[in-house]
C-alpha cells in the first residue's frame, strides 16, 4: 500500500484542478488529506479522476464518502476500513462489528459474568483522582 505523500496530493489536486477548473486546488486538497487516512494512493488518485469524470458531482469532497468512484479497475469495490471501525470482541482481528457469527450467552452465563464483573469492581482500590492525591500528600506534610 502506498501512502499519499503531500507532493503527491499537491501534483494530483493540480492535474484534477486543469481538468475540473470549477473545482480550486485548496478544496480537491482538503478532499484528498481526509481520504488518506484511509485509503492507498493509487485508490485515492483513481477514484479522484472517477468523480472529476462525472459532470453531476459539484465538489471534490464526494471524494471522502463511500460509493461506486471507489471501485477498481477489476469493477470490484476494495475493502474499507474507516477510523471509528469497532473489532469484534468476540473474534479479535477477524472482523468488525456487527459480527458475522455471533456468540450467544445464556441468561444463566450473563448473571454469572455480572457477578464476577462487580466482584472485581468491590474488590479494586477506590478511584482517588490526582488532584485529590496531591492535595492529600500536601497536607501530610
Amino acid at each position: 500500500m502506498t501512502k499519499m505523500t503531500r507532493p503527491m496530493a499537491q501534483r494530483l489536486a493540480e492535474f484534477i484542478h486543469m481538468a475540473r477548473d470549477e473545482w480550486n486546488t485548496p478544496g480537491i486538497l482538503a478532499a484528498l488529506e481526509q481520504a488518506s487516512t484511509t485509503s492507498d494512493a493509487l485508490a485515492i488518485a483513481r477514484a479522484l479522476v472517477n468523480i472529476a469524470d462525472d459532470p453531476t458531482v459539484k465538489t471534490p469532497g464526494m471524494l471522502t464518502r463511500p460509493g461506486g468512484h471507489w471501485r477498481t479497475p477489476a469493477g470490484e469495490l476494495p475493502p474499507r476500513r474507516g477510523e471509528h471501525n469497532i473489532p469484534c470482541p468476540d473474534h479479535p482481528g477477524e472482523h468488525d462489528m456487527p459480527c458475522p457469527n455471533p456468540c450467544t450467552l445464556t441468561p444463566e452465563e450473563v448473571a454469572e459474568l455480572a457477578a464476577e464483573a462487580k466482584a472485581a469492581l468491590a474488590a479494586a482500590p477506590p478511584y482517588i483522582p490526582p488532584a485529590i492525591k496531591r492535595t492529600q500528600a500536601l497536607e501530610e506534610k
